[in-house]
């Protein structure tokens, strides 16, 4: 069974999907005369430039406010793919992957802008007066057609079950019981609970939630990594140099150049790159559909600032974190979490186990009660706006299962959710991309 999951699994994210997101991110990047570099000015001052100035825009009862939509959506894309996936991108594709998660990151910018944009253009009003809509309403647009827009609700329901939720309680409670074994039906338990007291006050409660621990998290998880860098800073140029050269091919393996290496690295390096990020799903324009911006260029704004902050800043710092410290010890017989904690262990010693599970867990709940938002909106889409509350209790039963099980099979079907997603959405904006006037 598990086979032939990852058999699917791998067609659904093969080359040609691959190909799919990063074409469309070139011709979105091309046609808007490369935004996010020649405007960078601008989307910084129309983001992150006005939270420390007047609110001009206040918020109702049922919407959020700018800053609030932004950790909310790092919520649903920071996390263990941040840490654990980068050292695991490392030692599957080799330093190289590390420059081709930067190209996904740089052109899926413009793909999540577009998202945004075209969600807020979109959107409209429930029978309760908030706002809906989301991926699922410029999809219908662009192919006028709500069968199209209903398979994608229903994938990002399974999706929000299983990545979005099993995968992140189970990330939990791996990080628990290396402190205290068998505390799997205790750490669910608690899990669940915790969630459900977020989740039931909407993405109001999550938005005040997110605001406060994503800012926290980052700000200690980057600030130990950069410890890290700090003291193996006579690495930093190597460390350079190992992700350029491999990106290249320009390092020799054996005496020659290895294609097999280049394209592992290539193919690892992009996957990881839209695996962190999101850019291509659609899960952005789900949560900033509830914002308080009545621009769609500003909220597409924030949506590039988001790929910024998770790809461009927590991915690199610890991936130089990684290979400043691999490039000091040649220390390559570990992998994944352990790799990460021996990174850590080079500055911090015995208390490194602790930075890395104290970040994976606030990290996976960040990203448990963030995907929340996201199913439920795409299960309202489906039901009609009914239901609400059965979709919280099932998303809170299904945390704890995901705590006492080991979703092997969760990860891979998700995955396949994931990619399936991706083809209605980025189809749909290329449709209505094409079809906006210049």
């Amino acid at each position: 069974m598990v086979f032939i999951l990852e058999k699917i699994s791998s067609i659904v994210w093969g080359n040609y999907t691959l190909s799919f997101i990063l074409i469309t991110g070139l011709f979105l990047t091309v046609k808007s005369r490369f935004f996010q570099i020649t405007k960078s000015k601008l989307i910084f001052s129309s983001t992150i430039g006005t939270i420390f100035k007047k609110q001009t825009s206040k918020c109702n009862s049922n919407e959020i406010s700018q800053f609030g939509s932004f950790c909310s959506v790092l919520a649903t894309t920071m996390g263990t793919g941040n840490i654990i996936g980068v050292a695991s991108a490392i030692t599957i594709g080799g330093a190289g992957s590390i420059f081709w998660m930067w190209v996904s990151a740089f052109l899926g910018m413009m793909i999540v802008y577009s998202e945004n944009y075209f969600g807020t253009v979109y959107r409209e009003k429930n029978s309760d007066g908030k706002w809906q809509g989301g991926a699922m309403n410029y999809i219908k647009t662009a192919f006028k057609n709500k069968y199209i827009a209903l398979f994608y609700a229903s994938l990002c329901v399974l999706a929000s079950f299983g990545m979005g939720n099993m995968v992140q309680s189970n990330s939990i409670t791996c990080a628990v019981s290396e402190a205290c074994p068998d505390s799997s039906f205790i750490t669910g338990a608690i899990t669940s609970f915790l969630c459900g007291l977020v989740i039931i006050g909407g993405i109001k409660r999550i938005a005040n939630i997110t605001q406060i621990i994503i800012p926290a998290i980052s700000l200690l998880y980057i600030t130990s990594a950069l410890a890290v860098i700090i003291k193996n800073h006579e690495y930093i140029l190597s460390a350079f140099e190992m992700i350029f050269s491999e990106a290249f091919g320009l390092k020799a393996v054996g005496g020659g150049i290895s294609g097999a290496v280049i394209s592992r690295g290539i193919s690892t390096g992009l996957k990881r790159g839209v695996f962190s990020n999101e850019a291509g799903l659609g899960t952005s324009a789900m949560i900033h559909t509830s914002g308080n911006c009545r621009k769609p260029e500003v909220q597409g704004m924030w949506g590039i600032l988001e790929v910024f902050a998770d790809t461009f800043v927590c991915c690199t710092i610890t991936a130089l974190a990684v290979l400043c410290y691999l490039s000091k010890n040649n220390d390559f017989s570990c992998y994944g979490t352990e790799l990460i904690i021996n990174t850590f262990g080079s500055c911090f010693g015995k208390y490194s186990a602790l930075l890395v599970t104290v970040s994976i867990i606030i990290f996976a709940f960040a990203t448990l009660i963030g995907w929340a938002h996201c199913g439920e909106s795409a299960f309202l889409y489906i039901t009609g706006n009914r239901f609400s509350y059965l979709y919280k209790f099932v998303y809170c039963l299904t945390a704890f299962l995901g705590a006492v099980t080991r979703p092997e099979i969760v990860w891979t079907l998700s995955d396949i959710f994931n990619g399936l997603m991706i083809y209605p959405n980025v189809s749909a904006l290329l449709v209505l991309s094409i079809r906006k006037k210049k």
